[in-house]
């Protein structure tokens, strides 16, 4: 439900604002200042996904650091980084992490990391393909069912038990309430099929995915009165995703972009701004 459900004029007009807002960040490129920026450059649709797939778990930080975290561990993989990793031993993973570190996690977190990867490239050719997402499916379903496999992976075919906390950090389990965010964030890279979200995955419904939420969304959402909850929660994310269906019903996650990057530059969106109700 709404915090306060805006009236229709309301939605109209924070429509057009947000799609303005949505077009300024396309034509100005500002997407080269995002996480998702290092997965780009690729060209091959593996690659795409396996470098989103670790742009969106170190997304957490000052971009910069981000950013450079993230090419730290692509860099050594070359131009093909799923040929790569599908090729690599496990002294060639360790030797391209050693020394790496990014704020919670270790070269030891990201290790593990790459050795669950490298096993779902070898074994199915794609993360999709590993976790057979379907248009039934609703996102807290494919995390969940995200969060078990990798575990299951790290569990049973690599054989490691004793769970490091860095490791944890980079897959919060979704039954604890959390956002999510990261998780959110490569489904949403995956599934949206419009500029700059990457499209690959075709079998998983862009209206069922639910909103990124992390700090400058939350206080997007608090301003315009999208919820009334004091935590930035998995049921918040639920409830901002339900009121930007409001706007669009098919692609509820369509703004994350403008509205995380308005909310970095200090410009928060009063509902006062939008007009009389």
């Amino acid at each position: 439900m709404w915090g306060e459900p805006l009236k229709r004029d309301k939605i109209l007009n924070l429509r057009i604002l947000l799609d303005k807002a949505h077009l300024d960040f396309i034509r100005s490129n500002e997407v080269q200042h995002d996480a998702l920026a290092p997965a780009l450059v690729y060209k091959n649709n593996q690659d795409k996904e396996l470098a989103a797939f670790i742009c969106s778990i170190l997304a957490y930080g000052r971009i910069a650091q981000v950013k450079k975290s993230i090419q730290r561990v692509l860099d050594p993989m070359g131009k093909k980084p799923s040929n790569w990793l599908i090729n690599a031993s496990d002294r060639d993973i360790l030797n391209a992490v050693r020394g790496w570190t990014h704020r919670f996690n270790t070269a030891s977190d990201m290790f593990l990391m790459l050795k669950i990867l490298r096993y779902i490239y070898r074994s199915y050719g794609s993360i999709e393909k590993f976790l057979k997402p379907s248009h039934e499916t609703t996102a807290r379903e494919l995390i969940e069912n995200l969060y078990a496999k990798f575990h299951w992976v790290l569990n049973d075919e690599i054989g490691f038990v004793q769970e490091l906390d860095g490791f944890a950090f980079f897959l919060p389990d979704p039954k604890k309430g959390g956002a999510c965010k990261r998780i959110n964030l490569f489904l949403k890279w995956m599934v949206r099929d419009q500029t700059p979200d990457l499209g690959l995955w075709k079998k998983f419904h862009k209206k069922n995915l639910i909103i990124p939420l992390d700090t400058h969304i939350y206080r997007q959402a608090k301003a315009l009165k999208l919820t009334k909850r004091s935590i930035a929660d998995w049921k918040t994310a639920e409830e901002i995703t339900t009121a930007l269906a409001k706007i669009d019903p098919t692609d509820p996650t369509k703004y994350d972009f403008a509205l995380c990057h308005l909310g970095i530059r200090g410009k928060i969106i009063q509902v006062a701004s939008l007009g009389k109700s």
